[in-house]
Protein backbone atom coordinates (compact mmCIF):
# COMPACT_ATOMS: atom_id res chain seq x y z
CA UNK A 1 0.00 0.00 0.00
CA UNK A 2 2.91 2.48 0.70
CA UNK A 3 4.62 2.02 -2.99
CA UNK A 4 0.95 2.56 -4.22
CA UNK A 5 0.43 6.28 -2.43
CA UNK A 6 3.58 6.57 -2.68
CA UNK A 7 3.70 6.44 -6.37
CA UNK A 8 0.79 8.14 -6.75
CA UNK A 9 1.93 11.20 -4.86
CA UNK A 10 5.02 11.58 -6.41
CA UNK A 11 2.98 11.90 -9.68
CA UNK A 12 0.57 14.53 -8.59
CA UNK A 13 2.59 16.75 -6.19
CA UNK A 14 4.91 19.41 -7.34
CA UNK A 15 6.27 19.96 -3.65
CA UNK A 16 8.50 17.42 -2.08
CA UNK A 17 7.54 13.97 -1.65
CA UNK A 18 9.72 11.89 0.56
CA UNK A 19 9.91 8.36 2.41
CA UNK A 20 13.63 7.55 3.13
CA UNK A 21 14.34 6.40 6.33
CA UNK A 22 16.70 9.23 7.50
CA UNK A 23 13.30 11.83 6.61
CA UNK A 24 10.98 9.46 8.44
CA UNK A 25 13.09 9.50 11.58
CA UNK A 26 12.98 13.63 11.27
CA UNK A 27 9.63 13.52 10.62
CA UNK A 28 8.75 11.29 13.70
CA UNK A 29 9.28 13.23 16.82
CA UNK A 30 8.92 17.29 17.63
CA UNK A 31 9.06 19.04 20.98
CA UNK A 32 6.86 16.11 22.90
CA UNK A 33 8.03 13.05 24.58
CA UNK A 34 6.62 10.64 21.68
CA UNK A 35 7.53 9.29 18.70
CA UNK A 36 5.33 8.12 15.70
CA UNK A 37 7.13 7.34 12.19
CA UNK A 38 5.26 8.27 9.47
CA UNK A 39 5.17 7.06 6.01
CA UNK A 40 5.48 9.33 3.69
CA UNK A 41 6.57 13.32 4.09
CA UNK A 42 5.28 15.62 1.82
CA UNK A 43 6.71 19.84 1.48
CA UNK A 44 4.22 21.25 -0.62
CA UNK A 45 4.84 23.68 -3.12
CA UNK A 46 1.03 25.21 -3.00
CA UNK A 47 -1.94 24.59 -2.49
CA UNK A 48 -2.80 22.23 -4.99
CA UNK A 49 -0.45 19.96 -3.42
CA UNK A 50 -1.50 20.20 0.12
CA UNK A 51 -5.84 19.80 -1.89
CA UNK A 52 -4.18 16.47 -4.00
CA UNK A 53 -2.74 15.33 -1.00
CA UNK A 54 -5.86 15.30 1.04
CA UNK A 55 -8.14 13.57 -1.77
CA UNK A 56 -5.01 11.02 -2.20
CA UNK A 57 -5.00 9.95 1.07
CA UNK A 58 -8.54 10.21 1.41
CA UNK A 59 -9.01 7.86 -1.32
CA UNK A 60 -6.15 5.48 0.06
CA UNK A 61 -7.57 5.43 3.23
CA UNK A 62 -4.47 7.34 5.22
CA UNK A 63 -4.43 10.13 7.75
CA UNK A 64 -2.81 13.25 7.07
CA UNK A 65 -1.37 15.15 9.56
CA UNK A 66 -0.07 18.85 8.63
CA UNK A 67 3.06 20.25 10.52
CA UNK A 68 4.22 23.15 11.32
CA UNK A 69 6.96 23.92 13.54
CA UNK A 70 6.91 20.84 15.60
CA UNK A 71 7.21 22.67 18.68
CA UNK A 72 3.45 21.46 20.26
CA UNK A 73 4.16 19.63 23.47
CA UNK A 74 1.27 16.72 22.94
CA UNK A 75 2.68 14.84 19.47
CA UNK A 76 -0.56 16.92 17.62
CA UNK A 77 2.75 16.95 14.99
CA UNK A 78 2.78 13.03 14.65
CA UNK A 79 1.16 10.30 12.89
CA UNK A 80 2.16 7.32 10.89
CA UNK A 81 -0.05 8.47 7.65
CA UNK A 82 1.38 10.90 5.60
CA UNK A 83 3.58 14.26 7.11
CA UNK A 84 2.33 17.32 5.32
CA UNK A 85 4.82 19.77 6.49
CA UNK A 86 3.93 23.54 5.90
CA UNK A 87 7.04 25.39 5.83
CA UNK A 88 6.98 26.84 2.13
CA UNK A 89 3.69 28.64 3.13
CA UNK A 90 5.48 31.29 4.97
CA UNK A 91 4.16 34.51 3.83
CA UNK A 92 3.54 37.67 5.51
CA UNK A 93 1.71 40.60 3.74
CA UNK A 94 0.87 43.54 5.88
CA UNK A 95 -2.22 45.57 5.22
CA UNK A 96 -3.09 49.06 7.08
CA UNK A 97 -4.81 46.90 10.28
CA UNK A 98 -4.40 43.50 9.53
CA UNK A 99 -1.76 40.93 8.31
CA UNK A 100 -2.46 38.13 5.62
CA UNK A 101 -0.24 35.78 6.74
CA UNK A 102 0.65 31.70 5.94
CA UNK A 103 0.15 28.94 7.87
CA UNK A 104 3.95 27.67 7.85
CA UNK A 105 5.19 31.33 9.20
CA UNK A 106 7.06 31.17 12.00
CA UNK A 107 5.70 33.53 15.08
CA UNK A 108 9.21 35.34 15.46
CA UNK A 109 9.26 36.65 12.04
CA UNK A 110 6.15 37.70 11.74
CA UNK A 111 6.74 39.62 14.94
CA UNK A 112 9.70 41.06 13.36
CA UNK A 113 7.68 42.37 10.29
CA UNK A 114 5.26 43.70 12.81
CA UNK A 115 7.37 45.46 14.54
CA UNK A 116 8.55 47.64 11.78
CA UNK A 117 4.96 48.76 11.74
CA UNK A 118 4.34 49.79 15.11
CA UNK A 119 1.97 46.45 15.85
CA UNK A 120 1.97 43.56 17.03
CA UNK A 121 0.31 39.81 17.13
CA UNK A 122 -0.99 39.73 20.74
CA UNK A 123 -0.68 35.93 21.03
CA UNK A 124 2.77 34.91 22.61
CA UNK A 125 2.72 30.95 24.06
CA UNK A 126 5.43 29.88 26.22
CA UNK A 127 7.72 28.44 23.03
CA UNK A 128 7.82 32.33 21.61
CA UNK A 129 9.21 32.92 18.74
CA UNK A 130 9.68 29.12 17.07
CA UNK A 131 6.01 27.90 16.89
CA UNK A 132 4.23 28.61 13.78
CA UNK A 133 1.29 30.53 12.93
CA UNK A 134 -0.78 27.22 11.74
CA UNK A 135 0.01 25.39 14.81
CA UNK A 136 -1.08 28.45 16.95
CA UNK A 137 -4.81 28.19 15.02
CA UNK A 138 -4.50 24.58 15.67
CA UNK A 139 -4.08 25.12 19.74
CA UNK A 140 -5.82 28.57 19.61
CA UNK A 141 -2.70 29.71 21.50
CA UNK A 142 -2.51 32.27 23.97
CA UNK A 143 0.22 33.72 27.04
CA UNK A 144 0.38 35.90 29.14
CA UNK A 145 -1.21 38.98 27.04
CA UNK A 146 -4.28 36.66 26.32
CA UNK A 147 -6.44 38.61 29.51
CA UNK A 148 -6.11 42.08 27.75
CA UNK A 149 -6.19 41.41 24.18
CA UNK A 150 -7.33 37.31 23.75
CA UNK A 151 -6.40 34.42 22.17
CA UNK A 152 -5.71 33.27 18.90
CA UNK A 153 -9.43 33.03 18.07
CA UNK A 154 -9.80 36.47 19.41
CA UNK A 155 -7.13 38.14 16.44
CA UNK A 156 -8.07 36.30 13.62
CA UNK A 157 -10.28 37.76 10.99
CA UNK A 158 -10.25 34.76 8.00
CA UNK A 159 -9.39 31.30 8.27
CA UNK A 160 -8.71 29.04 5.09
CA UNK A 161 -8.21 25.96 5.49
CA UNK A 162 -8.61 22.56 3.34
CA UNK A 163 -10.91 20.14 4.94
CA UNK A 164 -11.26 16.62 5.09
CA UNK A 165 -12.65 16.04 1.95
CA UNK A 166 -9.84 18.22 0.16
CA UNK A 167 -12.62 21.22 -0.37
CA UNK A 168 -11.35 24.57 0.25
CA UNK A 169 -12.52 26.56 3.35
CA UNK A 170 -13.02 29.79 3.75
CA UNK A 171 -14.35 30.88 7.40
CA UNK A 172 -14.87 34.85 8.51
CA UNK A 173 -14.99 36.03 11.67
CA UNK A 174 -18.72 36.88 12.83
Amino acid sequence: MKNIILKILESKIQGDVYSTKEFREFYSVDASSYKIIPKIIIIPKNEKDVIETVKIAKKMKTSVTVRGAGTGLVGSALNAGIILDMKNFDSVRLVKNYANVGTGTIKGILDKKLEASKKFFAPNPSIGSFCSVGGMLGNNSSGSRSLKYGSVIDNVLEITYVDGNGNKIILPKN
